[in-house]
């Protein structure tokens, strides 16, 4: 089975919002490419499902790379029609971040000593 490398460096994040993404704590996904489709519309049915969405899906994961606490941060990117997570929903589970609050709160984890490089350039 081919394996497919679905990594983004944290300095990415800053092209992404809270509309079309977020970011989920100590995620593990699998690395071939047909599990990750699979995992992608099981995510979208349990986040539609459990009223997190309300329309659009999951389209890819991404697994945040250079952590230095050993934890696997995730990106979740939605498709352009998804209005982003149901904002008191998200509240209620301490693993589902905003990524512009991931980006300010966790960059330590990821040796980013000043978050105003980011700042400036995130939306």
């Amino acid at each position: 089975m081919k394996k497919l490398t679905n990594k983004i460096a944290f300095s990415e994040l800053k092209n992404y919002n809270d509309t079309n993404s977020f970011v989920w704590l100590a995620m593990l996904i699998p690395t071939a490419q047909a599990k990750i489709k699979a995992t992608c519309n099981e995510m979208s049915e349990w986040l539609f499902k459990e009223g997190f969405i309300t329309k659009g899906k999951v389209i890819e994961l991404k697994r945040i790379a250079g952590n230095t606490t050993c934890r696997s941060d995730v990106l979740v990117i939605f498709s352009k029609d998804c209005s982003g997570l149901h904002p008191l929903k998200r509240l209620k589970t301490d693993d589902m971040k905003w990524t512009s609050d991931f980006i300010v709160n966790y960059a330590k984890d990821y040796d980013v000593i000043e978050y105003e490089e980011y700042d400036e350039n995130y939306d």
